[in-house]
């Protein structure tokens, strides 16, 4: 216990926050001028956004076409819109191979070569194939009927078609 006493006894001496003796509140002189500094330092003020005001665009200018041909190719009916259309109107060609006796619906495929005008209506329809009797001219009497969308200019399509036992359809 004696030995707790001393020490504290030593650090009081020693230590000016023990020894009860009186502290500065004011700075010393060179404390004084790096304080002074750096609040009298002036505040920079707050970069304003930029949201596009000052960004300058030049002269705009058109470039022109330098050929003296069409820039754009006629636009004709595509493969897709002709299998579109045809997917549409199947029920038709399912209708010419129901009429025929089952016996004579043995599993075929054809193709439909179609003429199609600008304003999407059909010019001329033939089917190549190995068809029954009949199919041929009611599946041409049948697209001759059909209507595309309207193109630039006409156009030439062929489009395969499979007649199957299957549940007797058409694909």
């Amino acid at each position: 216990m004696k030995t707790i006493l001393l020490l504290t006894a030593v650090a009081a001496l020693a230590s000016p926050a023990f020894a009860g003796k009186p502290r500065s509140t004011t700075p010393s002189t060179s404390k004084r001028a790096v304080i002074g500094a750096i609040k009298k330092a002036p505040e920079a003020p707050m970069p304003k956004m930029n949201f596009g005001e000052s960004y300058i665009l030049g002269a705009r200018t058109s470039a022109e076409p330098t050929s003296s041909e069409p820039t754009h190719d006629a636009k004709s009916v595509s493969d897709s819109q002709v299998g579109q259309v045809v997917r549409d109107r199947v029920e038709e060609l399912e209708y010419c191979w129901l009429r025929l006796p089952a016996s004579k619906r043995v599993a075929t495929s054809a193709t439909l070569h179609l003429a199609i005008e600008a304003s999407g209506a059909v010019a001329g329809v033939t089917v190549d194939g190995v068809l029954p009797a009949g199919m041929s001219k009611c599946i041409t009497a049948a697209a001759s009927k059909w209507t595309f969308p309207s193109a630039d200019s006409g156009c030439e399509i062929e489009h395969g078609i499979s007649m199957g036992m299957k549940s007797d359809t058409v694909r």
